[in-house]
């Protein structure tokens, strides 16, 4: 720690040595370019943050997760939610049996390369 201190003492004599300026004029400089770095990093947060809003709000609106209340018990009374999950069964199956037909497809063509082998 102390020969951290020591550093930044040295540093600082170094630079007050060798400046080109007067004190007042790179304070005032120092001054200037925080604040236009500031004021980037300003800009930027509200940039991103606009952005983070907008993806929650297009995940709300797309998801139908969020919905009301009211809404999703009328779904449920209805009967859309036996619906919604007979159409992911269906579209489960078919998709596992287009798998499996793709495997045996593979299989008959290992097997028929085998045998010519």
């Amino acid at each position: 720690m102390k020969g951290f201190l020591t550093g930044i003492v040295t540093g600082l004599a170094i630079g007050y040595l060798t400046a080109p300026r007067s004190g007042k004029d790179t304070r005032s400089q120092l001054t200037e370019a925080a604040t236009q770095q500031t004021k980037g990093l300003k800009e930027q947060w509200n940039k991103t943050v606009a952005r983070g809003k907008q993806m929650v709000d297009d995940v709300k609106t797309n998801s139908g997760l969020f919905k009301s209340q009211p809404n999703l018990f009328a779904d449920i009374q209805s009967g859309k939610l036996d619906k919604y999950m007979n159409e992911a069964d269906i579209a489960r199956r078919k998709l596992k049996e287009g798998y499996n037909d793709k495997v045996a497809e593979s299989a008959e063509a290992i097997k028929a390369d085998v045998t010519k082998a």
